[in-house]
């Protein structure tokens, strides 16, 4: 279930307790605070992301919410306090919880997932990555204080004003943009935590994602592969007839499976992969519906002598197709797949010893296959 808030509101109060159907919320309203518990234990909840108009959040106001994945923060938030445990358990149950400090954010609020020293199993905000815009100019104390699983911070431009306790308890690889002067030893140390530093570049694609041909109901499947670890995906569609590209929510990891349906028959992806220093947009893919395939004109027999060329070849529809021909030697009941021969078309210069051979293709694409007719080579 999707909560959208329109009109005038400028408050969230709480609720939303234990609501197990909110998966999803937006704002279309100038929302300043969300307020205590305001989403706690909204355990359908996968992402969150707070617009620039939003200034407090509550105590637990998302607390509990265990398949929260992904949060991004577009404005300045006023300080938490060290009572408030606003993400406290949070991400529990998520494979991973990314926060995103976007590009109008100019401080990273104080105790903001901060949660008390770990005396419970689980008992904190399980963040694992953050990303950090170069607008940020401060981190305040105790920030990301006790979030035990948090292994991945990138800060994307100058260095800003960390305050000592910021990442207390934290173990983690911290990247800064290679080259940036502003990134100097006094200013990399471990704030509370065990950060280790390293130089940054922008992620580099090594295999693009490639289109897809699924039958409605069927999944179909991207993938993109990148170096510049630690990197992070966001796939984006473009529906058919849009010019208008949005956000696949839950495409955040290097393959995208996508259930395949007529409406979006034709719909165009690509993923955006960062790491913090840069990012860097895959080729567009389109996702195509395909049939059963159905062949339309059969092979025919073929008569040539011996040196020329003996062309065998058929036609095909239902989308995405792909072609195997197959041999039978007389006297024989199996047929041979023929190395190198999968196209619709298949040529080959007739040998003598090949007369009496038959021909047949296996066409096949996501939905199905089918075999053609049989047909004879002569070698005169």
């Amino acid at each position: 279930m999707t909560v959208t808030f329109t009109g005038s509101a400028t408050r969230i109060p709480a609720c939303f307790l234990y609501n197990s159907r909110v998966s999803k919320v937006e704002f279309e309203s100038p929302v300043r605070s969300i307020g205590a518990q305001a989403f706690y234990c909204c355990d359908a909840l996968e992402e969150i992301t707070l617009p620039a108009s939003v200034r407090s959040l509550g105590t637990l106001a998302f607390s509990g919410c265990v398949n929260l994945s992904s949060v991004t923060i577009e404005g300045d938030l006023d300080d938490c306090d060290e009572a408030s445990w606003v993400f406290l358990n949070a991400g529990t149950d998520a494979n991973s919880l990314t926060v995103i400090f976007g590009d109008n954010v100019t401080r990273v609020p104080g105790y903001l997932f901060y949660t008390p020293a770990q005396t419970i199993s689980d008992a904190y905000a399980h963040v694992t990555r953050v990303v950090i815009s170069k607008s940020v100019l401060a981190v305040r104390n105790y920030a990301f204080g006790n979030c035990y699983d948090l292994y991945s911070v990138s800060f994307q431009g100058n260095a800003p004003t960390i305050r000592g306790g910021a990442f207390s308890n934290v173990t983690a690889t911290a990247s800064y943009p290679a080259g940036n002067a502003t990134w100097t030893s006094d200013v990399m140390q471990g704030y509370g935590g065990s950060l280790t530093w390293r130089a940054g570049y922008p992620p580099e694609i090594t295999a693009q994602p490639k289109a897809a041909f699924a039958k409605a109901g069927g999944a179909a499947v991207f993938t993109v592969a990148a170096t510049g670890e630690p990197l992070m995906y966001q796939w984006y569609y473009q529906a058919p007839g849009s010019a208008e590209w949005l956000r696949v929510p839950s495409g955040t990891r290097a393959t995208l499976s996508v259930t395949a349906a007529k409406e979006i028959n034709g719909q165009k992806y690509f993923c955006r992969v960062s790491n913090g220093v840069g990012s860097k947009d895959s080729d567009v893919v389109t996702l195509t519906i395909v049939v059963k395939p159905k062949i339309t004109t059969q092979p025919k027999a073929v008569s040539v002598k011996a040196g020329k060329t003996a062309t065998f070849k058929l036609k095909a529809s239902g989308g995405g197709l792909s072609y195997q021909w197959y041999y039978q030697k007389p006297g024989s009941s199996k047929w041979v797949k023929v190395s190198k021969a999968t196209k619709a078309t298949y040529s080959f210069k007739a040998a003598k010893n090949k007369n009496g051979y038959k021909y047949r293709c296996v066409v096949k694409n996501a939905a199905g296959k089918v075999t053609s007719k049989a047909v004879k080579l002569t070698v005169k």
